[in-house]
């Protein structure tokens, strides 16, 4: 997938010459850039869903703001049915 990212990373990661260190730098870049796109990922689906589960755009009860992360838990009644529709 990073191969095509980053022009010459497959031919530098196989080169005698990279130190292991180099290696582990390069490793932690990789990982560091997948952790912040999936933080934006996930940063940029919680208001939609927020305005998908209001029922006909009304506010939830509790409420739910889009740009406060302590009321986002599971704990929610118009949440808890998406998940569990059954139940």
């Amino acid at each position: 997938m990073f191969k095509g990212l980053i022009p010459g990373l497959k031919e530098h990661l196989l080169e005698p010459s990279t130190s292991e260190d180099e290696l582990q730098i390069i490793c932690e870049m990789i990982q560091k850039s997948i952790l912040g796109a999936q933080s934006d990922d996930t940063k940029g689906l919680k208001a939609p869903i927020i305005d998908w589960i209001a029922p006909n755009n009304q506010a939830l009860g509790p409420t739910l703001l889009h740009n406060i992360k302590n009321n986002h838990s599971f704990h929610h009644y118009q949440k808890d049915e998406l998940f569990c529709p059954t139940g």
